[in-house]
Parts: structure tokens; C-alpha cells; sequence
């Protein structure tokens, strides 16, 4: 019923049901930047975006939700995007997904594009490029922002793990074999962030494991 009302608001409105009246899901746990990109996909963009901040409370949803689109963070606590985007393309393949992140790792953008993600975007760009991604996805085209595209060009994409400045602080201390809670008070930051650094490592070194990080970290000379 609440699908019928949206399709002849999209008709009265005179919207293309193609590009303006699309279901958005976003996943994401900033709340404050769910909150504007709702109200700019909703105003700009005339589509009926719903809201998530976190990977699990989304998957509850999908019984009776049936987005067009899922845009995603990769960096989220409980769940990673990783983690999302693959339970996603295992049960529902047809779900198109955006993956809206800060991540500039060339290795995750690779293994994002080779688990059939439709688009990648880094937060740096201005929101335009958000809404050129939507566009070009909901009409059928994947969209890789130019950053993206150049490191998806790149030979050497298997060669290189970019880490942060922190993220070398907490997978130096993860060496030592040294808890979430002891490193939070070393670098005095709050568990919750330091596991979130310990999300971004597993990602990017594509293991689960804290000895998986640390094996990898050491092959590529990085500890």
C-alpha cells in the first residue's frame, strides 16, 4: 500500500519512477551525516530515503523493505560494510549498493569492485558526486569517483595497504599482543574508536583475525 501511494505521488509529480522516486536505503554510523544526506536526497533528489546506523538493523528490515539502492559506509562498528556488502551479494545479487566512504585504500576499492559493488565514492567530494553515482546506478551504470577509478587503473593495486597515522599506532601495539582497552589507554582514545581502527586493519588486510593483521602487516614490511 505505502509503495501504490509513492508510485502515483511519483505520477501526480510528474517524477521519472527511473530517476526521482527510487527507495534509498543509507547505512551509515555518523547520525548527523545520515541526517543531512536524508534530507538532501529527499529535497534534491525527490527519492524516499530511509535511514540506518548500523549494518545489522538494516538486514532486519529486508522481510518487508525492498530498497532500490543501498548507500553504505565501510567503516561501522558490530558490522562492518565488508561484512554487509557480502551478505548482501550472497541473498539479494539483484540490490544495487554504493559504497560512500573515507577509505582510500586501493586494495578495499578493488575487492569492493570485485564483490560486484556498483560504486564507490570517498566522502572528501562534494555531494554532487554523490547524486551522480545515485543517478548513473539507478539507471543501470556503475560509478567510480575519478580517485577510484585511477587506483582501480593502477597495476599495483595488489601491492599496496595505505594505513593512517593511527592505524599504525593501534597495529603497533596489536603486535604486542596488547588488548582493545590497553591500547585505548596508550593512545588514550576510546574503545570504541580504537576497535573501529581495529575494523578499518581487518578490512584492508582482508582478515578477521588480529594475528591475520599482524602476519600480513609483516609480509608487506609495514611492522
Amino acid at each position: 500500500m505505502i509503495v501504490k501511494k509513492w508510485t502515483l505521488f511519483c505520477v501526480f509529480n510528474n517524477y521519472s519512477l527511473l530517476s526521482a522516486c527510487m527507495k534509498i536505503a543509507l547505512v551509515d554510523d555518523h547520525k548527523m551525516l545520515l541526517s543531512i544526506l536524508k534530507k538532501t536526497l529527499e529535497t534534491k533528489g525527490k527519492h524516499q530515503v530511509s535511514v540506518f546506523d548500523q549494518g545489522q538493523e538494516f538486514l532486519k528490515t529486508l522481510s518487508t523493505y525492498k530498497p532500490d539502492l543501498l548507500i553504505c559506509d565501510l567503516q561501522m562498528p558490530e558490522m562492518s560494510g565488508v561484512e554487509l556488502v557480502a551478505k548482501l551479494k550472497s541473498n539479494m545479487p539483484d540490490l544495487k549498493i554504493l559504497v560512500l566512504s573515507m577509505v582510500v585504500d586501493p586494495v578495499m576499492i578493488k575487492k569492493m569492485y570485485n564483490m560486484g559493488v556498483q560504486g564507490y565514492v570517498q566522502k572528501k567530494h562534494d555531494v554532487h558526486i554523490l547524486e551522480e553515482a545515485i543517478e548513473a546506478i539507478l539507471e543501470g551504470r556503475d560509478y567510480y569517483d575519478e580517485d577510484s577509478r585511477e587506483l582501480l587503473a593502477n597495476d599495483n593495486l595488489e601491492q599496496g595497504i595505505e594505513l593512517t597515522k593511527r592505524e599504525k599506532d593501534v597495529l603497533r601495539l596489536l603486535a604486542k599482543e596488547m588488548s582493545s582497552e590497553e591500547i585505548a589507554e596508550e593512545l588514550n582514545l576510546s574503545i570504541h574508536t580504537v576497535k573501529t581502527f581495529r575494523k578499518s586493519l581487518m578490512q584492508k588486510f582482508g582478515t578477521n583475525k588480529t594475528i591475520g593483521i599482524v602476519l600480513k602487516a609483516m609480509a608487506q614490511n609495514l611492522l
